[in-house]
């Protein structure tokens, strides 16, 4: 029996924060662990860069492997959870990877088996998986889904550059709304007019789940279905545990920062993040500056 447990989960970006916050709830709820310490870490990699700007996902990969390595020596954690879709995509790429110091968890696995259960569901739906750029070029969603019989020619990747930044800075603003319907349009054309179901494969894309929703409602060929997998990679962990076994547990939630965070990022990010853990979201309000750490 796990009685306590530090988690660290991570992104590249602000996007795992919904992912933490869902994660804290459920174990509060849950009673999985007597004491529960989660730390958020936001490993974007500089005030001046991020993992996009990067030549390759190998370059990507290098500089995530010294966060990693970083994260394990600052915070000492049990687990990492890496909620986000582009530093899944490419951790299998790290040396880090092939001799993990403790049990990391991605979220691919769980994206990939929702999108896999809906299409084996449903033969006649087409899959668009917005993204970043590069977990895009990774393609590791399409190869596991090959894998599992699904027919290539219906899934088909739509990159979503700069969609994460912009939605931080306002996740219902105009500019949000307009790139999200750009991206729609070049990715419904690929269906040539079939049925079809999304999957928000960057978990940035939650906080903007209802302009998501909108835009594919205005498309008459789509099934009604968005694929999100934030909450899926929580559930996937915690069924590893007995739930019930701690009424009155304990559970403390931090956030630290690799790079610079806007009050005006904060004013947005902190009542998304509210409304699912206020406690996550107070963490938020008070997070800790880790410049220089990797």
């Amino acid at each position: 029996m796990t009685r306590k447990i530090k988690i660290l989960t991570t992104d590249s970006g602000l996007g795992g924060l919904s992912v933490t916050a869902e994660l804290v709830e459920k174990i509060k709820a849950g009673g999985q662990f007597e004491q529960a310490e989660i730390i958020f870490f936001n490993c974007h990699p500089s005030d001046e860069f991020g993992y996009a700007h990067l030549e390759n996902n190998q370059a990507r990969a290098d500089l995530f492997n010294n966060a990693l390595y970083a994260m394990c020596e600052k915070f000492q954690p049990d687990v990492i959870i890496i909620a986000c879709n582009t530093l899944s995509a490419i951790y299998e790429m790290s040396e880090f990877s092939k001799s993990p110091l403790l049990p990391v968890v991605g979220i691919i696995e769980d994206g990939a088996k929702e999108i896999a259960n809906l299409l084996l569901t449903h033969p006649e739906i087409q899959m668009l998986m917005l993204a970043t750029p590069a977990t895009v070029s990774s393609s590791i969603h399409k190869k596991i889904l090959i894998e599992r019989g699904i027919d290539s020619k219906r899934l088909h990747y739509q990159s979503c550059l700069d969609l994460p930044k912009t939605i931080v800075s306002g996740a219902e603003s105009d500019k949000v709304k307009k790139m999200i319907e750009n991206f729609m349009e070049s990715a419904v054309a690929k269906t040539k007019g079939k049925a079809f179901a999304i999957s928000l494969l960057c978990t940035h894309f939650a906080y903007s789940l209802p302009a998501f929703s909108e835009i594919a409602n205005s498309f008459e060929n789509f099934s009604g279905d968005i694929i999100n997998p934030n909450s899926a990679i929580i559930d996937s962990f915690l069924e590893k545990y007995e739930s019930g076994k701690f009424i009155n547990n304990k559970i403390s939630i931090k956030c630290y920062t690799h790079t610079a965070i806007s009050p005006e990022i904060v004013k947005e990010i902190f009542p998304l993040l509210k409304k699912i853990s206020p406690d996550t979201a107070e963490a938020f309000l008070n997070i800790i500056d880790s410049h220089n750490m990797f």
